[in-house]
């Protein structure tokens, strides 16, 4: 295994720790706690560097308490492991507040440790799933008073060490520019975030909206899914309603069982989908009885589209095993513009006159406008 592939490994197991099996919102929240430590401790380990470097009567105090505020998000990553959700980022900014607040009082505010100071309110609105709204206000507060309290005190207006102006500036800098990066990395998360909630929010509609017009047991469409088609042919041009009725489909069900007759409506529906024309849609319209719609229709094309779906269903139904299973068809043709109301009637009177015929029958008429 390489370096990167052991960074990634090492990255994904130290940020989804105490994550599987819980609910979203709170997984979402432990995640972004532990992508903070994580994350957050690599940034302190340079400054950790730069204070035990740094020569003054303070040392080595400042390294030794970020060393340990490293060590207390390495606790509270393990503290998330063991389902102490609340506590560990309560204790994570908790000691990120005194830390700051310390590094503050040491360097002077013109050091600007007090800006990683007003990321904890931004971070306890991606940290706490659990008493939310109480942990986001009281961070705030806290922040607010703490970063006006340094602001407002004297006594954080200069070094309590033996600094110089170039130091404190460069300190100042890299001060900036981490609070930039929190922020950033903060914004990121919660974009990343949105945007796979948006994305599976659509694909669930999607698949609601799939599921509220297509008919469970054949695929097809059933006829919420087919109205907007039907209302839509009309004035596309010349079309035709074609309606098929599986013959004596009760005595079906009486002779081989429901499970049975589902069996042979589903077969039905795949012999009609595939023999019918390839811009044809398919509806289940109830029970026993198909829809299909017919675009750029011609009379004598329709008189065979039915036929030949009458034929197959009867040839591939008795290869299937399922032999004296028949459709009538009831076909009718109309000129564009023609209500689709008009042409399914006469589709539909064309149907119960094939069953009358005696069934296995397709008759086809011209809708007279």
């Amino acid at each position: 295994m390489g370096l990167r592939a052991s960074v990634g490994r090492a990255w994904v197991v130290s940020t989804t720790v105490g994550v599987v099996g819980l609910p979203r919102d709170a997984a979402r929240a432990v995640l972004g706690a532990n992508h903070f430590f994580v994350l957050a401790s690599v940034v302190a380990v340079p400054w950790t560097v730069t204070f035990a470097l740094h020569s003054s009567s303070s040392q080595p105090y400042p390294a030794v308490t970020h060393s340990l505020l490293i060590l207390t998000w390495m606790l509270c990553l393990w503290m998330n492991a063991r389902g102490l959700h609340v506590l560990a980022p309560a204790l994570g900014l908790a000691a990120a507040l005194v830390q700051y607040g310390y590094l503050t009082h040491l360097y002077g505010r013109d050091s600007a440790f007090q800006l990683a100071m007003l990321s904890v309110p931004t971070l306890s609105f991606v940290m706490f799933e659990q008493h939310r709204r109480a942990m986001r206000l009281t961070s705030t507060a806290i922040v607010g008073a703490a970063v006006a309290f340094v602001y407002l005190d004297p006594r954080f207006a200069e070094p309590m060490v033996e600094v110089s102006r170039t130091w404190t500036q460069a300190v100042a800098v890299g001060n900036v520019f981490s609070a930039l990066a929190i922020f950033a990395t903060v914004a990121l998360y919660n974009d990343l975030y949105l945007r796979q909630e948006r994305s599976r929010a659509d694909r669930l509609l999607d698949e609601a909206q799939r599921a509220a017009d297509t008919d469970s047991l054949t695929g097809l469409l059933n006829r919420r899914g087919v109205a907007p088609l039907l209302a839509a042919a009309p004035e596309e041009g010349a079309y035709a309603l074609l309606l098929i009725d599986v013959d004596r489909f009760k005595s079906v069900n009486d002779r081989l069982g429901h499970a049975e007759g589902d069996r042979v409506l589903a077969k039905v529906a795949a012999v009609l989908a595939a023999c019918g024309r390839p811009d044809a849609s398919l509806a289940r319209w109830g029970g026993e009885e198909f829809l299909m719609v017919v675009p750029d229709a011609w009379p004598g094309r329709v008189r065979r589209l039915a036929e030949s779906l009458r034929r197959d269903v009867e040839d591939e139904l008795a290869m299937d095993g399922a032999p004296g299973v028949t459709v009538s068809v009831g076909a009718a043709f109309a000129i564009r513009g023609v209500p689709f109301e008009d042409t399914l009637r006469i589709a539909d009177a064309c149907m119960y006159e094939a069953k009358e015929s005696g069934r296995n029958v397709s008759i086809a008429r011209e809708v007279v406008a």
